[in-house]
Protein backbone atom coordinates (compact mmCIF):
# COMPACT_ATOMS: atom_id res chain seq x y z
CA UNK A 1 0.00 0.00 0.00
CA UNK A 2 2.71 2.44 0.96
CA UNK A 3 4.74 1.80 -2.21
CA UNK A 4 1.72 2.64 -4.36
CA UNK A 5 1.05 5.86 -2.44
CA UNK A 6 4.71 6.84 -2.60
CA UNK A 7 4.74 6.23 -6.36
CA UNK A 8 1.77 8.53 -6.99
CA UNK A 9 3.01 11.21 -4.59
CA UNK A 10 6.36 11.26 -6.39
CA UNK A 11 5.04 11.21 -9.96
CA UNK A 12 2.54 14.01 -9.32
CA UNK A 13 5.20 16.33 -7.92
CA UNK A 14 6.61 17.36 -11.32
CA UNK A 15 3.31 18.42 -12.99
CA UNK A 16 2.26 20.11 -9.74
CA UNK A 17 -0.89 18.09 -9.15
CA UNK A 18 -1.89 18.31 -5.44
CA UNK A 19 -2.21 14.87 -3.87
CA UNK A 20 -2.73 13.91 -0.24
CA UNK A 21 -3.30 10.71 1.73
CA UNK A 22 -4.44 10.37 5.35
CA UNK A 23 -3.57 6.93 6.72
CA UNK A 24 -5.02 5.42 9.93
CA UNK A 25 -3.10 2.38 11.20
CA UNK A 26 -2.41 0.69 14.54
CA UNK A 27 0.83 1.96 16.04
CA UNK A 28 2.77 -1.22 15.57
CA UNK A 29 6.09 0.58 15.44
CA UNK A 30 8.18 -2.60 15.14
CA UNK A 31 6.61 -3.68 11.83
CA UNK A 32 8.45 -2.99 8.59
CA UNK A 33 5.41 -1.44 6.90
CA UNK A 34 4.91 0.99 9.77
CA UNK A 35 8.53 2.09 9.61
CA UNK A 36 8.27 2.69 5.85
CA UNK A 37 5.40 5.12 6.34
CA UNK A 38 6.93 6.73 9.41
CA UNK A 39 10.19 7.53 7.61
CA UNK A 40 8.59 8.70 4.35
CA UNK A 41 9.68 12.09 3.03
CA UNK A 42 6.05 12.82 2.19
CA UNK A 43 4.85 12.69 5.82
CA UNK A 44 3.88 16.21 6.90
CA UNK A 45 2.13 15.29 10.16
CA UNK A 46 1.99 12.27 12.47
CA UNK A 47 -0.74 12.28 15.12
CA UNK A 48 -0.54 9.59 17.78
CA UNK A 49 -3.78 8.56 19.51
CA UNK A 50 -2.61 6.99 22.74
CA UNK A 51 -4.63 4.16 24.22
CA UNK A 52 -3.94 5.45 27.73
CA UNK A 53 -3.92 9.23 27.33
CA UNK A 54 -6.19 9.71 24.29
CA UNK A 55 -9.13 7.33 24.72
CA UNK A 56 -10.56 6.83 21.25
CA UNK A 57 -13.19 4.66 19.58
CA UNK A 58 -13.46 2.74 16.35
CA UNK A 59 -16.44 1.37 14.45
CA UNK A 60 -16.76 -2.37 14.85
CA UNK A 61 -17.43 -4.10 11.56
CA UNK A 62 -15.91 -5.17 8.26
CA UNK A 63 -14.62 -2.76 5.61
CA UNK A 64 -16.92 0.28 5.78
CA UNK A 65 -19.85 -1.69 7.25
CA UNK A 66 -20.53 -0.77 10.86
CA UNK A 67 -22.33 -3.38 12.90
CA UNK A 68 -25.54 -2.13 14.50
CA UNK A 69 -25.91 -2.65 18.21
CA UNK A 70 -28.41 -1.71 20.90
CA UNK A 71 -25.69 -1.77 23.51
CA UNK A 72 -24.17 1.41 24.86
CA UNK A 73 -21.76 2.66 22.22
CA UNK A 74 -23.81 1.75 19.17
CA UNK A 75 -21.27 -0.62 17.60
CA UNK A 76 -18.27 1.52 18.60
CA UNK A 77 -15.53 0.09 20.79
CA UNK A 78 -12.69 1.66 22.74
CA UNK A 79 -9.44 1.04 20.93
CA UNK A 80 -7.23 -1.43 22.78
CA UNK A 81 -4.08 -0.14 21.10
CA UNK A 82 -2.40 3.09 20.07
CA UNK A 83 -3.42 4.50 16.68
CA UNK A 84 -1.25 6.49 14.30
CA UNK A 85 -2.62 8.99 11.80
CA UNK A 86 -0.19 9.92 9.02
CA UNK A 87 -0.70 12.85 6.65
CA UNK A 88 1.20 12.33 3.41
CA UNK A 89 1.36 15.22 0.91
CA UNK A 90 3.33 16.18 -2.17
CA UNK A 91 4.62 19.74 -2.57
CA UNK A 92 1.53 21.00 -4.39
CA UNK A 93 -0.75 19.57 -1.67
CA UNK A 94 1.26 21.26 1.07
CA UNK A 95 0.57 24.61 -0.55
CA UNK A 96 -3.08 23.93 -1.30
CA UNK A 97 -4.01 22.15 1.97
CA UNK A 98 -1.57 23.39 4.63
CA UNK A 99 -2.02 21.67 7.99
CA UNK A 100 -2.85 23.82 10.99
CA UNK A 101 -1.32 23.59 14.44
CA UNK A 102 -4.63 22.58 16.03
CA UNK A 103 -5.45 19.79 13.54
CA UNK A 104 -4.10 17.17 15.93
CA UNK A 105 -6.27 18.48 18.80
CA UNK A 106 -9.39 18.49 16.62
CA UNK A 107 -8.65 14.96 15.41
CA UNK A 108 -8.23 13.64 18.95
CA UNK A 109 -11.46 15.33 20.04
CA UNK A 110 -13.35 13.73 17.15
CA UNK A 111 -12.04 10.25 17.94
CA UNK A 112 -12.93 10.63 21.63
CA UNK A 113 -16.66 10.84 20.79
CA UNK A 114 -18.72 7.75 21.57
CA UNK A 115 -21.78 7.53 19.31
CA UNK A 116 -25.06 5.84 20.19
CA UNK A 117 -27.03 4.00 17.50
CA UNK A 118 -29.85 6.20 16.15
CA UNK A 119 -29.03 9.20 18.37
CA UNK A 120 -25.80 10.58 16.96
CA UNK A 121 -22.94 11.71 19.17
CA UNK A 122 -23.41 12.10 22.88
CA UNK A 123 -21.70 15.46 22.76
CA UNK A 124 -24.22 16.77 20.23
CA UNK A 125 -27.08 18.90 21.57
CA UNK A 126 -30.74 18.76 20.53
CA UNK A 127 -30.25 21.47 17.92
CA UNK A 128 -27.40 19.52 16.33
CA UNK A 129 -29.49 16.35 16.22
CA UNK A 130 -32.41 18.27 14.70
CA UNK A 131 -30.17 19.69 11.97
CA UNK A 132 -28.82 16.21 11.26
CA UNK A 133 -32.35 14.83 10.93
CA UNK A 134 -33.32 17.63 8.51
CA UNK A 135 -30.17 16.97 6.48
CA UNK A 136 -30.98 13.23 6.34
CA UNK A 137 -34.57 13.91 5.24
CA UNK A 138 -33.38 16.27 2.52
CA UNK A 139 -30.86 13.68 1.37
CA UNK A 140 -33.60 11.02 1.15
CA UNK A 141 -35.80 13.37 -0.89
CA UNK A 142 -32.92 14.22 -3.20
CA UNK A 143 -32.00 10.57 -3.69
CA UNK A 144 -35.65 9.72 -4.43
CA UNK A 145 -35.78 12.44 -7.09
CA UNK A 146 -32.50 11.25 -8.58
CA UNK A 147 -33.78 7.66 -8.59
CA UNK A 148 -36.99 8.65 -10.39
CA UNK A 149 -35.03 10.64 -12.96
CA UNK A 150 -32.62 7.76 -13.49
CA UNK A 151 -35.52 5.35 -14.05
CA UNK A 152 -36.94 7.70 -16.66
CA UNK A 153 -33.61 7.96 -18.47
CA UNK A 154 -32.86 4.24 -18.29
CA UNK A 155 -36.38 3.26 -19.45
CA UNK A 156 -37.12 5.45 -22.49
CA UNK A 157 -39.78 2.99 -23.73
CA UNK A 158 -41.85 3.31 -20.58
CA UNK A 159 -41.37 7.09 -20.65
CA UNK A 160 -42.67 7.25 -24.24
CA UNK A 161 -45.58 5.05 -23.27
CA UNK A 162 -46.47 7.40 -20.44
CA UNK A 163 -46.35 10.39 -22.74
CA UNK A 164 -48.51 8.51 -25.26
CA UNK A 165 -51.07 7.73 -22.59
CA UNK A 166 -51.14 11.37 -21.51
CA UNK A 167 -51.73 12.50 -25.10
CA UNK A 168 -54.48 9.92 -25.60
CA UNK A 169 -56.14 10.99 -22.35
CA UNK A 170 -55.99 14.61 -23.45
CA UNK A 171 -57.52 13.73 -26.84
CA UNK A 172 -60.36 11.81 -25.15
CA UNK A 173 -61.07 14.74 -22.88
CA UNK A 174 -61.35 17.13 -25.82
CA UNK A 175 -63.55 14.66 -27.73
CA UNK A 176 -65.85 14.11 -24.74
CA UNK A 177 -66.13 17.86 -24.23
CA UNK A 178 -67.10 18.34 -27.88
CA UNK A 179 -69.75 15.58 -27.75
CA UNK A 180 -71.12 17.05 -24.53
CA UNK A 181 -71.59 20.45 -26.14
CA UNK A 182 -73.48 18.88 -29.06
CA UNK A 183 -75.74 17.02 -26.65
CA UNK A 184 -76.46 20.23 -24.76
CA UNK A 185 -77.39 22.01 -27.98
CA UNK A 186 -79.72 19.16 -28.95
CA UNK A 187 -81.50 19.37 -25.61
CA UNK A 188 -81.94 23.11 -25.95
CA UNK A 189 -83.30 22.75 -29.49
CA UNK A 190 -85.67 19.96 -28.45
CA UNK A 191 -87.12 22.18 -25.74
CA UNK A 192 -88.60 24.48 -28.40
CA UNK A 193 -91.42 21.99 -29.09
CA UNK A 194 -92.45 21.93 -25.46
CA UNK A 195 -92.56 25.74 -25.42
CA UNK A 196 -94.85 25.72 -28.49
CA UNK A 197 -97.24 23.36 -26.72
CA UNK A 198 -97.32 25.54 -23.58
CA UNK A 199 -98.05 28.67 -25.67
CA UNK A 200 -100.85 26.96 -27.59
CA UNK A 201 -102.45 25.94 -24.30
CA UNK A 202 -102.35 29.54 -23.09
CA UNK A 203 -100.00 28.73 -20.27
CA UNK A 204 -97.24 30.99 -21.65
CA UNK A 205 -97.84 34.40 -23.22
CA UNK A 206 -95.63 36.54 -25.34
CA UNK A 207 -93.23 35.94 -28.17
CA UNK A 208 -91.51 32.58 -28.30
CA UNK A 209 -87.77 32.63 -27.83
CA UNK A 210 -85.76 32.30 -30.98
CA UNK A 211 -84.11 29.00 -31.85
CA UNK A 212 -80.57 28.63 -30.69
Amino acid sequence: MYRRMDHYLTTTDVPGIPLMFVVFVPSWSESADYKMIETSLHVTRHVLLSQRDDVHYYAEGTQHRRRSSNRDGGGHRIASFDTSVFFLQNEAARERWPLRDDDGIILKAAFSMNSIEGEGFRECGKDDLRRKKIARDRKVETMSAVSRRWNEISNPVSLSAKRGRRKAKGARTESESFRGSIKTKKLMIGGQDELNILVSMGILDGELPKRI
